[in-house]
């Protein structure tokens, strides 16, 4: 009995690695790619950092940049001329993924926003259709400290 089933495993052991090599030589089938004419922008600008995301318009990411990733670092990350760096970035991607039609939504305070929309359309290919500000404002703030008492 022992026998015969340490001769199952080994069958079961010669199937598994005879089956790994044969699945192995088999690729896999991609789907082609969707040129989808339009999209969003992304920009999030911070007192440290500018960040752009291009998604499409569900809201799937499909590449990204920020200051970091062109080389900045520290405080010139968030410079207007790094904005208008990574804004040259945006628009060769957009030309690659032949967008006609775009989408640009701002958040935050920092110096690179402006300089962004401003590059985005004056040299842009691409027409601009809405530009949204998704800053979040606080409205009724913290609670005040407390009155001091003499």
């Amino acid at each position: 009995m022992i026998i015969s089933v340490k001769k199952k495993m080994r069958d079961k052991q010669m199937f598994s690695v005879r089956d790994k090599v044969f699945l192995k030589g088999k690729k896999k089938e991609r789907g082609k790619k969707v040129v989808v004419p339009e999209g969003i922008i992304h920009i999030r600008a911070t007192a440290n950092n500018t960040i752009f995301v291009i998604a499409d318009r569900r809201g799937k990411v499909i590449d990204w940049i920020s200051g970091g990733r062109i080389g900045l670092k520290g405080p010139a990350r968030a410079t207007p001329f790094a904005a208008e760096r990574m804004t040259r970035w945006v628009a060769k991607q957009l030309r690659d993924l032949q967008w006609k039609v775009v989408k640009i939504w701002v958040g935050g305070f920092g110096q690179g926003r402006f300089a962004a929309i401003r590059w985005l359309s004056k040299r842009s290919v691409f027409r601009i259709v809405l530009v949204k500000d998704v800053s979040s404002v606080a409205f009724g703030g913290c609670r005040a400290k407390k009155r001091r008492r003499i």
